[in-house]
Order: C-alpha cells, then structure tokens, then sequence
C-alpha cells in the first residue's frame, strides 16, 4: 500500500492535471480490485484446484496495476494535450479585438496607397504646368503622413498581416524592430485560429531569446513547404515550455516540426510545415 501511495505521488508531480480526485480514483481502483480478485480466486477457485495461491494473486495484482497506470497516463496525456489547446484558444479568443484594430489599419494603408496614386497623377500635371511649388507642397505632406504611419506589413493575406503586425506592434514596445522577409502564396491548409497561435507562439518565444534588439523574420512558402524563421544573433535561449509544447503539438496536425537551432553565435527558431 505505501509503495502504491509514493507511485501515486511520483506520478502526480510528473504529470500534473486539474482533476485532483483522479488520482484517488486511482488508487481506490487498484485496492479494489485487487481486494476483490484476490477474494474471489483465494476463497472460491484455487481451494478447489490445488494451484499455488501466492503465484496467481501475485500475478493478478500486477496485471491490474498495469492496467490501471495505463489508462492513469492515457488518460494524463489527453488531459494535458487539452489544456494546451484549451489555453491556445483562450488566447486566440483575446485577440479578437487586437484582430478588428490591425484590420482597420490595413485598410488605412489601403487607401493611402490609392491616394498616392491620385497625387501622382497631380504632380504630373504640375510638372507639365511647371509649378514646382504645388509638387513640393504634395511630397512635403505624403513624407509628413507616411512618418506618422507604424511599421506596417503587407504580404497579401490579410489575416497572416494582422497576427504578424500586432505582434510587431508588441515588440516596438520592447524596442525591437525585427528585418522581415515575406514570400508566401497560399496559406488556406491552415486554420485561421492555428495560424494565430502559430504567429503569437512564435514571436512571443522569439522575443524572450532576443539579445540586443536584432531579430530577423524570415516567412517563405514554396512548393513543398511553408516555414517561418527567427533568426537572433547572440540569442539566448530562455523557451516558454508552454507555448513551446503547444506549437509541437498544434503541428502534428500538418506533420509539421518546430526547432531550436545554435548557429555559429546566432539562435535559430525554425517552423516547417509541409505543403498540403
């Protein structure tokens, strides 16, 4: 009985979950049934049959608690794996409304695209009119408009520019600015909640490994496979095993993998996820 109570607690600080009172179930299944088998087989068969008690209980017992730790850790991992998608999808669901905001920006960029080719077509009337005072005029308030503008990134998927420009808004707040590197055609095979968290995930564990500011992102997509690369000279690597453990599990629905990389003095995170 000690023996089985000290598992129980090896157990339960290894893999931890909410449901405190499974691990009495546990253990309340075990010492029943063995209470019962070993009642059942001593008293009722083995009288009768001459077979060696001690050997059959003793194998029972094993078998039983065999059985049970099984499905104790079956049922441990599944607990776990849920609580990662669980969090995961919390966290999908807080930004929502960071979601609507950067969307609203992309619009703005938008249209001030559409207005400059408007004040193009202005400045080329001035030139044929010679007044070089009115282009002046136009370029002095596009550059003042465009540095009030944030660092904005436009791949052509609305959805993969909103989740990387709230994380790039998050990061200016550290005073990091990453170098971007965007190449992608079609990202669809993804869910758009698992693209979330891929992009939160990622950047959330690349900022905590950052070291003097520099961080490289590199998002390129091919005919083979989709990959995302964050690339820190001198980084440190300081993982959220959380989030770490959530994106490896959230890839094994694409059969996709994710790496920490030591690179000569660079710290390397790598995602790929194989063309579907």
């Amino acid at each position: 009985y000690m023996t089985v109570m000290a598992l129980l607690v090896y157990i339960k600080q290894r893999y931890p979950i909410d449901n405190q009172n499974i691990y009495w179930s546990l253990l309340m299944m075990i010492s029943l049934s063995t209470l019962c088998i070993y009642h059942i087989l001593y008293y009722d068969f083995l009288e009768i049959l001459g077979v060696n008690r001690h050997l059959i209980i003793l194998t029972t017992l094993v078998i039983t608690m065999m059985i049970s730790y099984y499905m104790f850790f079956k049922y441990t991992k599944l607990n776990h794996e849920q609580q990662l998608l669980n969090q995961a999808i919390t966290y999908f669901k807080n930004d929502q409304q960071n979601y609507a905001y950067l969307e609203k920006k992309n619009n703005e960029l938008y249209k001030l695209k559409h207005d400059l080719k408007y004040d193009y077509l202005q400045m080329k009337q001035a030139i044929k009119e010679k007044e070089f005072e009115t282009i002046n005029q136009i370029v002095d308030q596009k550059i003042a408009l465009l540095d009030q503008e944030d660092m904005l990134i436009t791949s052509g998927n609305k959805l993969l520019d909103s989740f990387i420009n709230m994380k790039l808004e998050q990061l200016q707040l550290k005073k990091i600015i990453p170098t971007m590197i965007i190449s992608i055609q079609d990202i669809s095979f993804i869910q758009d909640d698992h693209l979330n968290i891929i992009i939160n995930y990622l950047f959330d564990l690349a900022a905590l490994c950052v070291n003097h500011q520099e961080l490289q992102v590199k998002i390129i997509q091919d005919t083979c496979v989709f990959e995302i690369t964050m690339t820190m000279h001198l980084g440190i690597e300081n993982i959220d095993p959380v989030k770490y453990d959530t994106l490896k599990l959230l890839l094994k629905k694409y059969q996709g993998s994710i790496k920490i990389i030591h690179e000569n003095q660079n710290l390397i995170i790598s995602l790929l996820i194989p063309m579907q």
